[in-house]
This record gives C-alpha cells, sequence and structure tokens, in this order.
C-alpha cells in the first residue's frame, strides 16, 4: 500500500460562478461625512494587493451618491491598473480595460450628507492577476447624461490614496475608495514553488480548472496546468516555465473506479461537475498521492 506523500502542489479553481465569488479585498466601509472621491466628470481607481500565487477577480462593489434627482446607473466600465513598481502608482503604460457582464445599481436606504447612498455592483470577464503585485481598481460609473456618480471615500488610507480619472495622468484624491472586490483566489496547498511562470496564455474560461505542480513530483512534470473538456472528453494542457503550451497526455489508470475522491481533491476540485470533476480528482490524487497514475 501506497504511504500518502504530499508533494509541493498550487492550485485554483475558475469555475466559481459570479454569484459564488469569494471576497478578496474589502477596503474598509464609507466614513459618515465627506466630500466624496469624486466629482460628476471623474472616474475613480484605488488600490489592492494580491497575495499568494495570483487571483482571477470577476467582481466589485462600492457606494455612492446622485447630487441630481432622477439618475440611475446606466453605464459602468471597469479598468485595471498595475501599480509602478517605482512609486506604487497606477501605471498607465500596463493599464487594461476589463469587459462588463452586468451591473446593479439599488437605493441602501442610507443617507449621506443628505442624499441616498447607492449600492453598486457590478460583475466583469473573469481575470487572472499576478500574485505579490499591487494594482489599482478603476470604476467609471455613469448616469443617463454621461455624467458620474459620486463616490463615498474613507479617510483612513490602506496603501495609496483613491486616484481620479480618467485619462492616462490620474490625480491623488488624498482619500481612499470603499469598495470590495471578490473572485477566487489561488489556494495554496505547500510552498516552494518556483517562480516567474509566464501566464499569458492561460484560460480564463468559466469551466476550466487551474493548477500548478511545484517541488518534485515523481509523476507530472513542474508547471501550470489546465483542464476542461473537448467534445465532453476531458482533456489536459501543459504550460512550461516560459508559457509555452502543448496538450499533455494524463489518463487515468483505468482498472481503477472513476468515482471517487481524496480530501485534497474535494478541496481543489469541488466546483467542478460530472467527468470533468472525475478527471480532477484522478489528477490530483496522482500528483498529490501518487494514486490512480497511469501505468501504475
Amino acid at each position: 500500500m501506497k504511504t500518502l506523500k504530499l508533494v509541493g502542489l498550487l492550485a485554483s479553481l475558475s469555475l466559481t460562478s459570479i454569484s459564488h465569488a469569494e471576497l478578496l479585498w474589502d477596503n474598509g466601509v464609507h466614513d459618515n461625512v465627506g466630500n466624496g472621491v469624486n466629482n460628476q466628470y471623474q472616474s475613480v481607481m484605488d488600490d489592492f494587493y494580491v497575495p499568494g500565487a495570483g487571483w482571477f477577480v470577476n467582481s466589485a462593489e462600492t457606494h455612492g451618491i446622485f447630487l441630481n434627482s432622477g439618475r440611475t446607473v446606466s453605464d459602468v466600465d471597469i479598468t485595471i491598473w498595475p501599480a509602478d513598481l517605482a512609486t506604487g502608482e497606477p501605471n498607465g503604460d500596463t493599464a487594461f480595460p476589463v469587459p462588463t457582464i452586468n451591473f446593479n445599481a439599488a437605493d441602501t436606504g442610507e443617507n449621506w450628507e443628505g442624499y441616498d447612498v447607492i449600492n453598486v455592483t457590478v460583475n466583469f470577464d473573469n481575470t487572472f492577476l499576478d500574485g505579490q503585485e499591487y494594482y489599482f481598481l478603476e470604476l467609471d460609473i455613469k448616469d443617463q447624461y454621461g455624467e458620474r456618480i459620486k463616490l463615498i471615500e474613507r479617510q483612513s488610507i490602506s496603501y495609496q490614496p483613491a486616484h481620479t480619472g480618467p485619462g492616462a495622468n490620474p490625480i491623488n484624491a488624498g482619500v481612499d475608495l470603499a469598495f470590495k472586490l471578490s473572485g477566487t483566489d489561488i489556494k495554496v496547498i505547500d510552498w516552494g514553488m518556483p517562480g516567474g511562470f509566464k501566464v499569458e496564455s492561460l484560460d480564463s474560461g468559466s469551466k476550466v480548472v487551474s493548477l500548478q505542480i511545484a517541488g518534485n513530483s515523481k509523476q507530472l512534470d513542474p508547471g501550470l496546468y489546465q483542464m476542461n473538456l473537448l467534445r465532453n472528453i476531458p482533456i489536459l494542457y501543459h504550460f512550461d516555465q516560459n508559457g509555452n503550451k502543448q496538450l499533455y497526455d494524463f489518463a487515468p489508470n483505468p482498472k481503477e473506479p472513476a468515482r471517487f475522491s481524496t480530501p485534497l481533491g474535494d478541496d481543489l476540485c469541488g466546483e467542478a461537475e460530472g467527468s470533468l470533476a472525475e478527471y480532477c480528482q484522478s489528477f490530483v490524487a496522482c500528483v498529490a498521492y501518487e494514486l490512480w497514475c497511469p501505468g501504475l
């Protein structure tokens, strides 16, 4: 009987739907008084930190007010700005827009400086962000006349203050934005992984299991892996440290029953379904426990 031996393994699930996204970053609640972060012509961005091996982000939430009656939220645009490594401020050279899927604006029943507080939530394309990096999330929230909603600040600044845009040179607002960011983090099982993996070609789709093998697995090559379905058949891709992608031949031992689980597999494959869940469970069992590996 084989001894259960955990090798270095890092894994993430990008299967979590938007409705089941977990809270990744909470920048705090807004203050009861203030002037707001922006005016009706400005967007707002504020910073957050991605720890560990990275996040898939797909949802944000904040609060604001309309200065004029009869206004509704009609458009929400999202842009992510990596922070400049030297200054910590938003870097326009590497900023990129993220397509919005849907948004919702609801009256909270709360009053701020005599105005009704509106809660704005926005869901956007599942987007991978590298770990151990600072980023800025820009929210450009417009009414039906193209003017921006005034977003509510918090005086306590977490790292960098909020900045106002739009444009290539955001302006320091001197306060922080109260906002939340949700998605799926990459669950770290063990450290000691190699660094510097290129992830530009990773699939950020809604039905993909993404994981990274680090350390000295006896059965599989180190690197990033993604598994999904092709015509309802599970397939596996391997990405080496240079980001090169190729199909990886992994067929679980056909002599063993397909439906089984391990504690680690339950954690990492819990959102997968059907044949993809079975395939994921086999893969994790092989990598982490040296069980159900091809040829064994």
